[in-house]
């Protein structure tokens, strides 16, 4: 057995108890522990007169009276385990539980007083139901408990109902019950005290901050309909977005309990997205870390038709409208053409294409909305690519989203610039664009890069990406990625770029096949030293086979020199690029051949 599930804190001694016997012990010492005891005493009384026959004379059974021992279990109640202050109330609630008390008191007071006059009935004495009440036959068990309810009523206020009990044993209980009802009034009068002071603390408070915020925007000579707006907000902040878990109250927590905290708010509200849905628990997590909350006041604007924005919004609390004007909507004029409830979310296809906003959402009421940052959104993508492939395929598959090119079209792209071979050139070219992953299969980050040369949209480069990696595990082999391209013999190549004359294919780069990868990223370092793209006012090393007293500087784009047109300087510098490219190549055969010679390397080679 796990004894630290028995773990306890014991706050009379201070300290937390994690031994068995310890715990045990800290237990034995609680009233709470020993009413309970009594309590379940006056079950198994109950349970036994359930088989006695009822009594000829009228009065109750000895396992009746045992059986009063269950209002011992009234201590969770009146003392529970975990202390909690009425602060966690408004102070019409602390005010109403305050009051429940004294009633629930006078309740017990009652039973006692009941009780008493039964047993004295019992022993065959006059008790003070037969002197105040006069003929108690003709009387119902409930008139009889309202009248008793009602002297105890008197007795715990102080007020007093005349010396009504007559024999000396009332007279004693009558004591007892007086002097803690004394006690008890005090204890409420102190509690409704407190409360009230701590409500006042931080109305006074709040008050401060209003009043000094008004003062700095009556300087700064703000219009009185924004200042009403900003004093309406710290309002709405102070007394009821309270379950802002930014706020300072929360700073202290450890990071498993702010964890928890999070997914308890906000577990619920993501689910609400059928994308987001059949994610597992991790990503959800994820998820959930990443929303920053937002407190939108009536009329203000959520979103912006135009704007570019990459956010995904869920509306916890509020409501909102969508208009889909051009201009900005009016509030109470223009109309709306669908709203948002809490629950609902919006926002996420410009998430994924990255398109400018295309209608207006306003908010209609105090709205509180759960952000989803974009940088959290490419964070997934690089943490989880798995992840962020199966959000991708949700959202096409939900959204019916289709690309605007096609894979012929990618194809044809990529043999108009580099003219591969066949398709393991071109897959172990893509995998050479992520330098820091594994070049035995492609990743999403490769992908992304290489079909960024090609210029491909946005939008498709995430779906392309989504058919390509079927089974959602983040990377794509060459099998996979040759089921999906055509036949690259029957694609025609588009608009092929020429350097000095020559079409700049797979070869001019130093990619002749996988082992060329670590060849080519050597060969394009080295050209772009070359390369007159680079400014003449930068470093510029001298490359492998020519001396820098040979270079000569190049002058900016656009600035004749010599009295050359632009079209020659042009000309000249792809010229230059060319030379530069073939004089890399060589340079990189002459390294491969020397590190395969094994001789020892010097300063010198």
């Amino acid at each position: 057995a796990n004894w630290m599930l028995f773990g306890t804190l014991d706050l009379q001694r201070g300290e937390e108890l994690v031994n068995l016997s310890d715990v045990f012990s800290s237990h034995l010492r609680t009233p709470g522990f020993w009413c309970d005891i009594l309590s379940c005493v006056g079950y198994w009384a109950e349970m036994v007169h359930l088989t006695e026959a009822p009594r000829s004379d009228g009065q109750p059974s000895g396992a009746q009276r045992l059986a009063l021992l269950q209002i011992l279990k009234t201590w969770r109640v009146v003392l529970p385990e975990v202390q909690v202050k009425v602060a966690r109330y408004t102070l019409l609630e602390g005010v109403g539980w305050l009051f429940f008390s004294m009633a629930y008191f006078a309740h017990i007071i009652a039973c006692i007083l009941l009780a008493l006059a039964t047993q004295e009935e019992a022993w065959q004495q006059r008790h003070w139901i037969d002197n105040f009440m006069g003929d108690k036959e003709a009387m119902g068990c409930i008139e009889l408990y309202a009248e008793t309810f009602y002297f105890a009523a008197l007795s715990l206020t102080s007020v007093g109902y005349g010396d009504i009990l007559i024999t000396p044993v009332e007279h004693g209980v009558n004591a007892f019950l007086l002097l803690l009802g004394q006690l008890f009034t005090a204890k409420v009068c102190a509690d409704l005290t407190w409360l009230t002071s701590t409500h006042n603390h931080f109305e006074a408070q709040h008050q401060a901050q209003r009043a000094q915020t008004w003062a700095s925007l009556q300087n700064m000579q703000v219009p009185t309909a924004l200042t009403q707006r900003v004093l309406a907000f710290q309002s709405y902040i102070a007394k009821i977005h309270r379950e802002d878990l930014a706020q300072p109250i929360f700073s202290g927590l450890s990071p498993n309990l702010v964890q928890e905290l999070r997914l308890c708010a906000y577990r619920k509200l993501v689910l609400q997205a059928p994308f987001l849905r059949e994610q597992p628990k991790e990503i959800i997590a994820f998820v959930v870390r990443a929303l920053v909350d937002e407190v939108y006041l009536p009329a203000d604007f959520i979103l912006r038709h135009g704007e570019t924005g990459r956010e995904l919004y869920f509306v916890r609390r509020g409501t909102a409208a969508v208009f889909v004007s051009t201009e900005a909507p009016i509030w109470g004029v223009s109309q709306q053409v669908a709203s948002y409830s809490p629950g609902n979310y919006f926002g996420e296809l410009a998430m994924l294409t990255g398109k400018p906003r295309a209608a207006w959402v306003m908010a209609t009421s105090y709205c509180v909305c759960s952000i989803l940052p974009y940088r959290g959104v490419e964070t997934l993508a690089l943490e989880h690519p798995s992840a962020f492939t199966r959000l991708v395929q949700s959202m096409v598959h939900g959204y019916k989203l289709k690309a605007s090119m096609r894979w012929h079209d990618v194809v044809a792209r990529m043999q108009g610039k580099y003219k591969f071979d066949n398709v393991e050139d071109a897959f172990w070219w893509m995998c050479s664009q992520a330098t820091d992953g594994d070049e035995d299969e492609l990743s999403a980050k490769a992908f992304d890069r290489a079909m960024m040369r090609l210029k491909v949209p946005h939008l498709d480069r995430k779906i392309f990406w989504a058919e390509l990696d079927m089974d959602s595990n983040g990377v794509v082999c060459l099998e996979e990625f040759a089921d999906k391209l055509p036949d690259l013999d029957s694609v025609e190549p588009s608009n092929s770029p020429r350097i000095a004359g020559r079409s700049v294919s797979a070869e001019s780069f130093g990619i002749h096949s996988r082992q060329a990868t670590f060849d080519s990223k050597m060969i394009m370092a080295m050209a772009m030293q070359d390369s007159p793209m680079r400014s003449n006012t930068s470093s510029r090393l001298p490359c492998f086979g020519t001396s820098a007293s040979t270079r000569r500087p190049l002058t900016s784009v656009g600035a004749p020199e010599g009295g050359r047109n632009e079209k020659e300087q042009m000309d000249m510098w792809f010229a230059e690029m060319a030379e530069g490219f073939e004089r890399a190549q060589r340079a990189a055969a002459n390294l491969r051949e020397f590190a395969s010679s094994g001789a020892p390397q010097t300063s010198a080679s």
